[in-house]
């Protein structure tokens, strides 16, 4: 279960990298990976959420919608 997790989280990072801009709609990401990976979409959005938490992915936002990016690197 934790390794499914971990691949989750892995596939996430990598959507949002491929991204145009490298900024994808969190309602996008959830829906595709649910479906591609066969997960409920809570479970997407508990791994963004630590995502978000561990500093790998942030929220932004640009009226009137939001989107997940990966930050900037600090130099």
């Amino acid at each position: 279960m934790v390794r499914e997790y971990e691949h989750l989280k892995e596939a996430i990072l990598e959507m949002v990298s491929a991204a145009p801009e490298q900024r994808l709609r969190p309602y996008e990401l959830e829906k595709t990976l649910s479906h591609k990976m066969e997960v409920p979409r809570r479970t997407v959005q508990d791994a963004v959420k630590n995502l978000v938490e561990d500093g790998h992915l942030r929220f932004t936002y640009r009226d009137p919608m939001s989107y997940l990016e990966v930050p900037d690197p600090v130099a």
